[in-house]
């Protein structure tokens, strides 16, 4: 019998949260000897294939999977990035720009230096890049349920449509060898080898609970991965794209894979890594205020000649510490809905 609810994937969503939160709200020097955050990404991304594999229904239609995808990512950010999209139409005064935000609509161009925003940042919520990338996952999917509407069929189709356009992307294109969050195109988005998350956690759901005989699929897509790799390995290691991929990505993928087919861990700190990974979404988006806060309040400290490394550590300790208290509220509020049924509570008191 296969569960549908895999206790220590939970566990692997508060530590990749985690991952992200400290590396964003770290000193710059600890940030970057210790790059956890594109850790933390790969291990959602492997988890993203893997859930939509473990939790594929052959009775829910296209429209309804992608529908409640919709309900279950955006209300979400929606809210929680309001203050930083409201911040950066103050910053920039473009509708352009929020429009791009409010929708999660990547660029056809962005040139940090010479876009004319006054602003350096793609997406007004430094994390919320990745979603764009989740709904490119989804896309897919939704697309494969369209055609057949059958788990044998979808994965392939997804997985290997995925890396083919990843492939004519980067020939056509090239690799501009960039992280996920420098420029959310849709060139970037179609070519970055971030996908390959999502590729091998619908792989690594299907290998880790079926006979492998029955997915030959998946030995399909290992050489044409490779030879996307011989084709941007070209370029030699300073492409960052190929360093996280070894770097990052196959770790992640090795360590997710290994904690979804253990019995579940037990124990203090297994149980409160499984109780973040409860509101690690809510976690994930609304620590982004804090780290675009941080700057604020250093340029300030700045200006008083207020540059001690201590009082900046203290402050950090105390944005993370306000991330998790507000998330696991904020988790229950919008997430869980509780906010709705008060304010429908209230709705009917009064009339």
């Amino acid at each position: 019998m296969i569960r549908k609810e895999i206790y220590n994937l939970q566990i692997v969503r508060g530590l990749a949260a985690l991952c992200v939160v400290l590396e964003h709200l770290s000193p710059r020097a600890v940030a970057h000897f210790f790059s956890a955050g594109q850790v933390g990404v790969s291990m959602f991304f492997f988890l993203s294939g893997y859930i939509m594999m473990h939790t594929f229904r052959e009775d829910q239609s296209a429209g309804a999977f992608i529908k409640n995808r919709i309900k279950r990512i955006y209300p979400a950010y929606l809210i929680l990035s309001l203050p930083l999209i409201f911040y950066t139409l103050h910053k920039t005064g473009s509708l352009v720009y929020l429009m791009h935000n409010l929708f999660l609509i990547p660029w056809t161009e962005w040139d940090r230096e010479a876009m004319p925003y006054n602003w350096s940042e793609s997406m007004a919520n430094p994390a919320a890049w990745t979603l764009v990338y989740e709904f490119y996952f989804y896309l897919l999917l939704c697309v494969g349920k369209l055609l057949r509407n059958k788990k044998a069929f979808v994965f392939p189709f997804t997985a290997i449509t995925m890396i083919a356009i990843l492939i004519v992307t980067n020939v056509t294109w090239g690799n501009n060898g960039y992280l996920g969050w420098h420029g959310v195109t849709y060139k970037s988005v179609a070519g970055n080898l971030a996908l390959l998350s999502f590729v091998a956690g619908m792989c690594g759901r299907q290998i880790g609970f079926h006979d492998i005989k029955k997915n030959l699929a998946v030995f399909l897509l290992i050489p044409t991965a490779m030879l996307l790799l011989w084709l941007l390995a070209r370029q030699g290691v300073t492409n960052l794209q190929i360093r996280d991929l070894l770097g990052s990505c196959l770790p992640s993928w090795a360590f997710v894979f290994l904690l979804a087919n253990m019995p579940d861990l037990k124990g203090l700190v297994f149980d409160r890594l499984h109780a973040i990974g409860m509101y690690s979404y809510s976690l994930y988006l609304f620590h982004a205020n804090f780290y675009s806060a941080k700057w604020i309040v250093f340029n300030q400290l700045a200006r008083f000649n207020m540059t001690s490394d201590l009082l900046k550590g203290a402050i950090l300790l105390l944005f993370v510490a306000l991330s998790l208290y507000f998330s696991k509220h904020l988790y229950r509020l919008i997430e869980r809905g509780e906010a709705w049924q008060k304010l429908r509570n209230v709705g009917l008191r009064a009339g």
